[in-house]
Formats: structure tokens, C-alpha cells, sequence
């Protein structure tokens, strides 16, 4: 250890009396670190900003059935279970998960309130579309709420905490029949949520309007009709959610496995996925090449300063320096060069960076970057380079070590 303290110094001093060979050296490290740091920075942020995109658009990880059958609860319970499952929510049929919705008196002479055809959709805690939490919790109180899509709002002409009008219509015994409902307007979802006019509603609402479709009664609502047999309810289909992308796969084999056929957007995230890795192929390439070249040409620089200081090392032998002070002495000038190269294409990459993500803002979304390294990234690009500084210093060293005290004699 003492030895090591030794040669810091000397090291260093030696640095200062000859800084043009220093600063080439630094300059060395940094033409080529530089574009390995952009390099990396435009792979990792073009790709962050692809699987963003992915796992904050619901629409990617929706897993749609194919077709309508009989789903019991307890297989849609086990579904649920699944780890790779963020959302799940039961679907009727089709034609029993349609409305119509009006503001409230929208029926009378006097008013032009127009009767918007809608979709009835359930939602929950959890709804990837629905993110409003306080909303969905809103939808059961003592007067049902819904959800409105932006499309149907704007159709219906309502807004959020107003009163409107929910038609239910059926054919029983040859004979049309309606129903009506008031609900509360809890809140419009933005046009990018979903497109299509749909009420976002609770569960236990849509089972009332598929009872009172197939001609049962619905106490809750006073809808007459006939006594609901005593059997257990079914569902046509579901709504699903990944958790996440990777968690497609998975979740669309146990499906198929289960004799589910589905429809996903698999092919988006494996599209990312190909990119990643030919971006990653890329930079594996022409980091490797700048990284074999940085070495070499700094271990080929110790080398020749060891050649060139020959003489001066004998000497320090002979005034009684050991074997490691001077083996450690190309050590410490090479990774001393390689940090402050480093620091330099840091500061490099530091300016070049907003003006690449300035050229691109225009084809990115807010927050997003094209151009990006996390702190450990810059930790690890550093630390990488003074390990290779540190081996390619190996030869120098060794060579330094077999100097002898004779050699400053005898170049008396």
C-alpha cells in the first residue's frame, strides 16, 4: 500500500511536466467515449420512449376474446388471479350492453335534447381507460352514475355532475317496452380515453339491463317482467388487461391453452422488442471497436512513456523505490487520463444531447427524450473506462517492474 501512495505523487508530477502528451492522451479517451455515450444515450432513449408508449397505452395491453360463449365466475376468478393480469371485468352480450342516454326531460316538446345511442360498458378500481379512481367509486351510490366517453357527452350535450336519462328498450310478448333510469353524470372522459359514445358503468347495472332485456324482472329498479330462474349468471365475454407488455405473451398462451381464442398487439411489442435488440447489436459493434481502439492506443502510450522514461525509473529504483512504485507508475498516468477523458465526453455529451432532442421534439410526446442516460449510466460508462485504463496500463507496468537500478548505471 505504501508503495501505491508512493507512485501518486510521482504519478502526477510527472503528468504536469509533460502536459502535452496528458492532454492527447485525454483527448484520445474522450473522441472516443463521446459517441459511445450518444450512441447509447439515442439507443436507450429512443427505445424508453417506444416501451413507454406501450405500457401507458391501454390499448396495447387489451386482450380481446374472439366470438361470445359462457364464461362462469369461478374460471373469470381464476383468470383474475393471474399475476400477469392487471384489469378484469365481465361483458354480457353484446345486444344487451346497448342504451340510449338523454339529458334529463329531453322527451318533452318544448326541449331538443337529443337521444344518443350508446355502448354500456362495466368498469372498476383498476380500469386502465377509466383512470379517475374517485369517479369509479362514485359510479354505486344511492342513484346510479355513469362514465360518459367524450363522443357521448358531446352527442347528448352533457357535462359532468349533471343529471341525465338512461333508455333501456326490450321485446317481450310481441310488444315493445322501455325503461328508464336517472343517473348522474360523474365525469366525461377525454376524447384520446375512448373514441367510441359508451357510458362507463358499474357491473351490477349491466347485469339489471341483460335481466330486463331477456324479460326477467329487476326489483332493484322496479322494471317488471318475469321471476329470473334460480340459476347462476354467466358472462359472454371480458374485458382484459395486461399488466404489463411482456405479460401479453404469457397471458395469450394460458388462454389459448384454455381453449380461449384471442385477439392481442403482440406484434407492437415484439416490433419494440426487434428494434431494442438491433439497436443493441449496433452499439455492442461500435462500442467495441472504439473500446478495442481506446485501448490499445492507450496501452500502446504508457508503453512508449515507459520506453521514453527508462532511464528516469532506473534511477528511482536505485534511490530505493520498489518494484510496485514503479510498476504503478503507467497504472496511475492511465487511469488519471481516462478520468478526465471521461469528464470530458460527459461534458461532450452533456451539450450534445438537448440539441439532439430540440431536433427531434417535434415527433416526440411531452416528457419524452430521444436522447438519454440515467446517473448509473454515466457511473458505469466512467467506471468501465478507468477498467480498461487499468488493463491496458498491464503491459506498461510489467514492463516498469523488469527495470533494473543497473540500467541508470550503465547509461552512465
Amino acid at each position: 500500500m505504501n508503495s501505491l501512495l508512493t507512485a501518486i505523487p510521482l504519478a502526477l508530477a510527472d503528468l504536469r511536466r509533460g502536459p502535452g502528451a496528458f492532454l492527447v492522451g485525454v483527448a484520445a479517451v474522450a473522441a472516443v467515449l463521446a459517441p459511445v455515450l450518444i450512441l447509447f444515450g439515442l439507443k436507450y432513449g429512443i427505445v424508453s420512449a417506444m416501451t413507454d408508449r406501450l405500457s401507458n397505452d391501454p390499448y396495447v395491453r387489451a386482450i380481446h376474446p374472439l366470438g361470445q360463449t359462457r364464461y362462469d365466475p369461478a374460471w373469470l376468478q381464476r383468470l383474475a388471479a393471474r399475476e400477469e393480469v392487471a384489469f378484469l371485468m365481465p361483458l354480457t352480450r353484446y345486444l344487451s350492453a346497448e342504451a340510449r342516454i338523454e339529458a334529463t326531460g329531453g322527451e318533452m316538446e318544448d326541449d331538443i335534447s337529443p337521444s344518443v345511442r350508446i355502448e354500456l360498458i362495466p368498469t372498476g378500481t383498476g380500469d386502465p381507460l377509466v383512470a379517475d379512481h374517485a369517479a369509479i367509486e362514485a359510479l354505486s351510490g344511492d342513484r346510479p352514475g355513469v362514465i360518459l366517453s367524450h363522443r357521448a357527452a358531446e352527442r347528448a350535450g352533457l357535462m359532468a355532475g349533471e343529471e341525465g336519462t338512461l333508455r333501456v328498450g326490450r321485446k317481450r310478448n310481441h310488444s315493445r317496452e322501455e325503461v328508464s333510469l336517472n343517473v348522474r353524470i360523474v365525469s366525461v372522459l377525454p376524447l384520446r380515453a375512448f373514441s367510441r359514445p359508451a357510458a362507463f358503468i358499474d357491473l351490477r347495472l349491466l347485469e339489471a339491463t341483460e335481466d330486463y332485456r331477456a324479460a326477467w324482472e329487476v326489483p332493484e329498479f322496479g322494471w317488471e317482467g318475469d321471476r329470473r330462474p334460480e340459476t347462476g349468471r354467466h358472462y359472454a365475454s371480458f374485458r382484459l388487461y395486461a399488466r404489463d407488455p411482456d405479460s401479453i405473451r404469457p397471458l395469450r398462451d394460458w388462454l389459448t391453452s384454455e381453449g380461449v381464442e384471442v385477439e392481442t398487439r403482440l406484434a407492437r411489442v415484439e416490433l419494440v422488442k426487434s428494434i431494442d435488440n438491433n439497436l443493441t447489436f449496433l452499439f455492442l459493434v461500435v462500442a467495441g471497436l472504439g473500446v478495442a481502439g481506446g485501448g490499445l492506443s492507450v496501452a500502446l502510450g504508457l508503453w512508449e512513456t515507459v520506453l521514453r522514461k527508462r532511464r528516469t525509473l532506473a534511477l528511482l529504483r536505485l534511490l530505493g523505490y520498489s518494484n510496485l512504485t514503479l510498476a504503478a507508475f503507467p497504472a496511475i498516468q492511465g487511469i488519471t487520463t481516462a478520468g478526465v477523458g471521461s469528464l470530458l465526453a460527459l461534458g461532450v455529451y452533456a451539450i450534445v444531447a438537448p440539441f439532439m432532442n430540440l431536433a427531434f421534439s417535434h415527433q416526440l410526446a411531452v416528457g419524452e427524450t430521444v436522447c438519454r442516460l440515467l446517473p448509473y449510466h454515466a457511473i458505469a460508462a466512467v467506471g468501465i473506462t478507468l477498467l480498461i485504463a487499468l488493463f491496458a496500463s498491464g503491459a506498461a507496468g510489467m514492463r516498469a517492474w523488469r527495470i533494473s537500478p543497473v540500467e541508470a548505471l550503465r547509461d552512465e
